[in-house]
């Protein structure tokens, strides 16, 4: 129904908004998960109609990180695994009409450091800041799993929500070059992202356009990029 893909699109934005006022208030990956699910029963007062980690129909092994399918008739058949997509909507029988994945950028994995907020800079553990690499492996582990025909999703929706920080101690020229590494992994992450979608869209001055989301349609995959906000870098 139009009147779910319209739901879907604007808890995504409403979502991508919260992020950007507060890209902290998300310990992890998880709980922009809980947040989106939370606005769901919210908007639509049921629960019934959205499944969370829905197992793909498609098997996968993985390699450095990177999901392979699987022949079902390979002798690695046995061996692998499905793979779960964050969330499908509408879900009947083997067909699923919306699949969405969400990533975080800037993910951490202990709450003892989660950052604090002081002079719009953050103390929290430095190597774990967004990073081409881990973005774009995270991204394309997405894509592969919304496009599989064996995975019969109608609409899929890829949401990347970036953030990064830098000791506040770190001395000017050391924080300079943070700002420069961080800004071309956000530019080679975002070409990548336009490689896949499709036709090269101008996207204009890219900080100026991550203020309110990127949006890059597919034929198949729309991917919203949400930067946080008052943003330092030179992109």
């Amino acid at each position: 129904m139009f009147e779910i893909k319209q739901n879907i699109e604007e808890l995504i934005d409403r979502l991508g908004n919260e992020f950007r006022e507060n890209p902290f208030k998300f310990f992890n990956e998880k709980e922009i998960h809980k947040r989106f699910f939370d606005l769901w029963i919210e908007k639509r007062d049921r629960c019934d109609e959205i499944e969370r980690e829905c197992p793909t129909i498609q098997k996968y092994t993985k390699k450095d990180g990177k999901l392979i399918p699987i022949d079902e008739k390979s002798n690695e058949a046995n061996k692998s695994n499905e793979a779960n997509i964050d969330f499908v909507i509408e879900k009947r029988g083997k067909n699923r009409k919306y699949g969405l994945e969400f990533y975080l950028g800037g993910d951490t994995d202990k709450r003892g450091w989660y950052p604090q907020r002081r002079k719009r800079q953050c103390y929290c553990l430095p190597e774990k800041n967004f990073t081409f690499e881990k973005g774009k492996k995270h991204f394309d582990n997405d894509w592969e799993k919304l496009t599989n025909p064996k995975n019969p999703i109608s609409r899929g929706y890829i949401v990347c929500f970036l953030r990064y920080w830098w000791k506040e101690r770190s001395s000017e020229n050391r924080a300079k070059r943070k700002k420069n590494q961080l800004s071309e992994h956000l530019k080679n992450f975002v070409k990548h992202v336009k490689d896949k979608t499709g036709p090269e869209k101008n996207i204009g001055n890219l900080k100026e356009t991550l203020k309110n989301g990127l949006e890059l349609n597919g034929e198949k995959i729309r991917v919203k990029i949400f930067l946080q906000g008052r943003s330092e870098l030179n992109v």
